[in-house]
């Protein structure tokens, strides 16, 4: 299995427009049956962004971008990134690399060699961030969903205190009217000891 990516710049729009990733498809398409005489497209399969695998050639077909000598022993899968714009593969797109490597495995006879069209042939090609993905060995992504962090909770609205009310006044009531009381004799006072 060859690697390629385009060579030239590729919008990073791609990644939002998957209309992009046809149009570019059908252009390298043309360009290659048009300017290059091929009956096709040079590749196997072609990949987008949105994991989606264009058919090219596709299995138990000799691929024509390898280069002279190089397409009976390889086939080519191309990545839709450029040596500039985008550059770097989404997840999605290593993904759908892989769907092609295991579909060709599967159903057309690769063996378990994965390298970049550089490898055996004088170019830049597939670029070198798909180059060092290939020495590490060609990683399957980690497609799965990142945990989301919690949500910060919603502030508590504090209520606005109650109005203290305004002090009611008290009406003055007149004290009632006492009369006194007579005194009372003392001990010394009094009726006389009849002693």
């Amino acid at each position: 299995m060859k690697i390629h990516y385009t060579g030239g710049k590729v919008s990073p729009k791609l990644v939002d427009d998957h209309d992009r990733c046809v149009a570019l498809v059908r252009s390298i398409q043309s360009q290659h049956q048009k300017g290059n005489g091929w009956i096709d497209i040079g590749y196997t399969y072609a990949v987008c962004p949105h994991r989606h695998i264009f058919v090219g050639r596709g299995a138990h077909h000799l691929p024509a971008a390898n280069g002279p000598g190089l397409n009976s022993g390889h086939y080519a899968v191309l990545a839709l990134v450029g040596s500039s714009g985008l550059v770097k593969p989404p997840p999605l797109m290593l993904a759908g690399i892989w769907d092609a490597i295991t579909y060709l495995r599967k159903h057309g006879g690769a063996g378990k060699e994965i390298k970049g069209h550089r490898d055996g042939y004088a170019t830049e090609c597939p670029g070198p961030w798909l180059t060092k993905w290939i020495a590490k060995g060609a990683p399957k992504p980690d497609l799965t969903p990142k945990p989301k962090p919690d949500p910060k909770p919603e502030p508590v609205p504090v209520p606005e205190p109650e109005p203290v009310p305004e002090p009611v006044p008290v009406p003055e009531v007149p004290a009632p009217e006492v009369e006194p009381v007579p005194e009372c004799p003392g001990p010394d006072e009094g009726e006389p000891d009849d002693d």
